[in-house]
């Protein structure tokens, strides 16, 4: 199945990136919240750049309507929800005093297309440090290339 099955083409599509311990708890159903000091405000989906050495885009997510609050309550949900050691939270978050909880709906787990290849076919990729919108039209042959990736597996939250 092609990743292009899942994407919604009414729905803002985003490159993001992950660290890929955050990708693997999230490709093993054990992170349904990404916490953001700032993101987009709105439904999405997003490929997901993984960092790293061997990184590359690997994950295609669909998330729902971001949760803004402050954050001593994201910290309880993330403790309440997954079990998120909360001085790590603490510690990401810094000085924030509000933030964004990114509920994911959909993850589907793709055939890594590696950094260097995106790189030669696309001369100026970078991975995003905060997000790009791939639905502008300077960035639809990326899009258009990114939804022939392959699923390998997938799990979606009711």
């Amino acid at each position: 199945m092609l990743v292009r099955t899942l994407y919604q083409p009414a729905k803002p599509t985003l490159l993001m990136s992950l660290h890929p311990a955050m990708a693997t708890r999230i490709q093993r159903q054990e992170k349904v919240l990404e916490f953001r000091k700032r993101f987009f405000a709105h439904p999405f989906q997003a490929f997901v750049c993984i960092t790293g050495p061997q990184g590359g885009v690997g994950l295609f997510l669909d998330v729902d309507q971001p949760e803004e609050s402050d954050v001593a309550t994201l910290i309880q949900r993330g403790m309440q929800v997954q079990q998120d050691d909360p001085a790590a939270l603490r510690q990401y978050f810094g000085t924030a005093e509000r933030g964004l909880a990114l509920p994911i709906r959909t993850a589907a787990t793709l055939s890594l297309v590696p950094r260097d290849q995106l790189r030669a076919k696309f001369p100026g990729f970078v991975a995003p440090r905060a997000y790009q919108f791939l639905d502008k039209p300077a960035k639809r042959p990326l899009l258009n290339d990114l939804l022939t990736s392959d699923v390998q597996s997938s799990w979606t939250r009711t």
